[in-house]
C-alpha cells in the first residue's frame, strides 16, 4: 500500500511538472514576439506612407501654383508681344525695354519648367517608393496571418495538453485521497 502511494505520489510531481512546463511554453512566446515585431513593422511603414503621400501632395499644390503663375506669365507674354508686333509703339528706346520684359518673362517661364520636371520626378519616385512599401505592407500582412495561425494552432495544442494533463490530476488526486483514506481506515483497524 505505501508502495503505489509513492508511486501516485511520483505521478503527482510529474504531472504537475508537465503543467508547469507548458505554462511555461516558450514556442507561444516566440510566435507572439514574431507578430508584435510584423505589426511594428507594418505600423512603421504605413508611418512612411503617410508621409511621403503627405510630400505627394504639398508637390501637387506647388505645380499647381507653378502652372497658374506659367499662365499670368504667358498672358503677360502674349501682352508684350501684341505691344511690341502691333506696330503702334515706334520709340526704339520703348520698345528695347518691352523686349527686355518679354525676355524676363520667357526666363521666369524657363526656370519654372525646369521646376516642374524636377518635381515630377520626385513625384514619380515617390509614387515608386509607396507601391514598393505597400507590396512590402501586404507580404507583412500574409506573414502576420501565418503567424496568427500557427498562435492559434499552438494555443489550442497547449490547451488541449492542459485539459488532458488537469482531468489526468484531477484522477491522480482522487486516488491519492482514496488510498489514504483506505490507508488510514486500516491503521484505525490495527
Amino acid at each position: 500500500m505505501k508502495d503505489v502511494n509513492i508511486s501516485l505520489l511520483w505521478q503527482l510531481q510529474k504531472l504537475e511538472e508537465e503543467i508547469n512546463e507548458i505554462n511555461k511554453e516558450i514556442k507561444l512566446k516566440e510566435i507572439m514576439q514574431k507578430l508584435k515585431g510584423l505589426k511594428c513593422e507594418y505600423e512603421n511603414i504605413k508611418v512612411e506612407i503617410q508621409g511621403k503621400v503627405v510630400q505627394y501632395k504639398e508637390w501637387e499644390h506647388k505645380l499647381t501654383r507653378i502652372n497658374l503663375k506659367n499662365k499670368n506669365y504667358n498672358y503677360e507674354i502674349k501682352e508684350l508681344q501684341d505691344k511690341i508686333y502691333g506696330g503702334k509703339i515706334t520709340n526704339v528706346t520703348a520698345l528695347s525695354k518691352l523686349k527686355s520684359e518679354l525676355d524676363e518673362f520667357k526666363k521666369e517661364i524657363d526656370r519654372s519648367e525646369e521646376e516642374i520636371l524636377d518635381i515630377m520626378e520626385k513625384m514619380e519616385l515617390i509614387q515608386k517608393d509607396i507601391k514598393i512599401m505597400k507590396k512590402s505592407m501586404l507580404k507583412i500582412q500574409v506573414k502576420y496571418k501565418i503567424e496568427k495561425d500557427n498562435y492559434n494552432i499552438e494555443n489550442d495544442i497547449i490547451q488541449n495538453k492542459q485539459k488532458t494533463l488537469s482531468k489526468r490530476l484531477s484522477d491522480l488526486q482522487g486516488k491519492i485521497e482514496k488510498n489514504t483514506f483506505w490507508t488510514i481506515e486500516i491503521y484505525k483497524k490495527t
